[in-house]
């Protein structure tokens, strides 16, 4: 799993993705959003690259701001996403939960 914290963007997506890339073992992914407060169009890009890389999940919130930048763009409907890390590691559902 990997947690991640305070602003995705522009100026830290690359290097934040960068350091999850060795991660990258084939095994599915958790990306925790729960503590990033700005998600902007370089970290969405970034987690669509990651997600083709190989399969990941999102925690993002409900209400939360990258959360709403999922919705917005419907991201949230091509990588799995869930509010909690609970439900994201015993869910085997293969998509996105329903909102």
């Amino acid at each position: 799993m990997a947690r991640l914290h305070g602003e995705i963007d522009v100026r830290t997506a690359e290097a934040v993705f960068d350091r999850l890339s060795p991660a990258c073992d084939g095994s599915m992914l958790i990306v925790d959003l729960s503590d990033v407060r700005f998600l902007d169009s370089t970290g969405l890009t970034q987690l669509v690259r990651l997600q083709r890389i190989r399969g990941i999940r999102l925690v993002s919130p409900l209400g939360s701001q990258p959360r709403k930048v999922l919705d917005l763009t419907h991201l949230g409907q091509l990588i799995p996403t869930f509010d909690g890390v609970d439900e994201a590691v015993t869910d085997g559902h293969p998509g996105p939960l329903a909102p």
